[in-house]
């Protein structure tokens, strides 16, 4: 077997059927042992942690993509927290989600202003500057927390399974993340969010045969490996901001599945609503990448094949 081979074999192995496999191990023990939101989490966040520890190897105090692993296990375990505190903790939890909900819109709509501000007067406001890094983490938290409000209300004894409703826009969107991290310079990254995509539409199609309570951790892991991958690949693998932008948008699209299910009370065209419009925020996406990309390399050829310098248009 030659070396090109074998690396697409371990490539496969660690994309793919490691981590889908202990996520369906996972998942079909937890939900025999203990059925509910929480088997279901722990089995994705196993999944997802099998993909990072496999394409990246253990954490290091040095590189930022291991927040990738960090980030969506740590996330994960304490939003499964909510799941088995949620009934003692009962209106508080609502006061809570929507004070955090409506503090961080204030503060995203702040920001704005502040930047527009800025522009007018030819001034500098306060936090008007490049820390999109705060914008980002402000929106994906609200994207977080829209998404989590749905859960209570979607999850009824009768009705359709939740999980692909949710899980499916989630799994899309991780596949456009990949998708775009992978051609704008790194296979890596984009690696290991296709890795997650997998495991995340796994957990969806489960869902989908066997009525499963997706819950707050669940739903708090994809979510997480979604905006950090985008976090990162923003920051250091050059996607274009609005790209960034609308691919953490996308997941909204779950809600809208969400509301079609509960009207219609059917499965398959709630699904396929959030996933139409999960796949117009990824497709809006990738057309912004492939024009950044070419006018990249025409900017790159203009200066003679030096990349310093060169300004890209986003």
């Amino acid at each position: 077997m030659d070396a090109a081979t074998k690396v697409q074999i371990t490539g496969l192995l660690f994309t793919l059927v490691l981590p889908v496999g202990v996520t369906a191990a996972a998942l079909f023990g937890g939900h025999r042992l203990r059925p509910g939101a929480p088997a279901v989490a722990l089995a994705l966040i196993a999944g997802l942690v099998t993909a990072a520890l496999g394409i990246s190897g253990a954490p290091s105090p040095i590189d930022a993509d291991d927040w990738l692993l960090i980030g969506p296990a740590v996330g994960g375990l304490l939003a499964i927290g909510l799941d088995l505190t949620g009934g003692r903790l009962g209106a508080l939890r609502t006061w809570i989600v929507g004070a955090l909900g409506a503090a961080l819109l204030a503060f995203f709509g702040w920001r704005i202003a502040g930047a527009l501000a800025a522009m007018w007067t030819d001034g500098y406001a306060p936090l008007a500057g490049e820390a999109w890094v705060v914008d980002a983490l402000a929106l994906a938290l609200v994207v977080w927390i829209a998404l989590h409000r749905a859960l209570p209300h979607a999850e009824p004894e009768a009705g359709p399974p939740i999980a692909p409703l949710i899980l499916g826009p989630l799994a899309l969107a991780l596949v456009g993340a990949a998708l775009t991290t992978a051609l704008t310079g790194s296979a890596r990254i984009g690696q290991q969010l296709g890795a997650s995509a997998a495991v995340v539409g796994v957990v969806g199609l489960a869902g989908w045969r066997w009525p499963l309570r997706v819950g707050h951790g669940a739903v708090g892991a994809a979510a997480l490996v979604l905006m950090l991958g985008l976090l990162y690949a923003q920051l250091f693998v050059e996607v274009p901001r609005p790209v960034a932008t609308l691919l953490m948008l996308a997941p909204l699209g779950a809600l809208a599945a969400v509301a079609a299910g509960r009207h219609l009370g059917r499965t398959l065209p709630a699904v396929a609503i959030g996933l139409g419009l999960t796949a117009a925020a990824v497709g809006a996406a990738a057309g912004l990448t492939a024009l950044n990309e070419q006018a990249k390399a025409a900017a790159v050829e203009a200066d003679g094949g030096d990349e310093d310098g060169t300004y890209y248009p986003y």
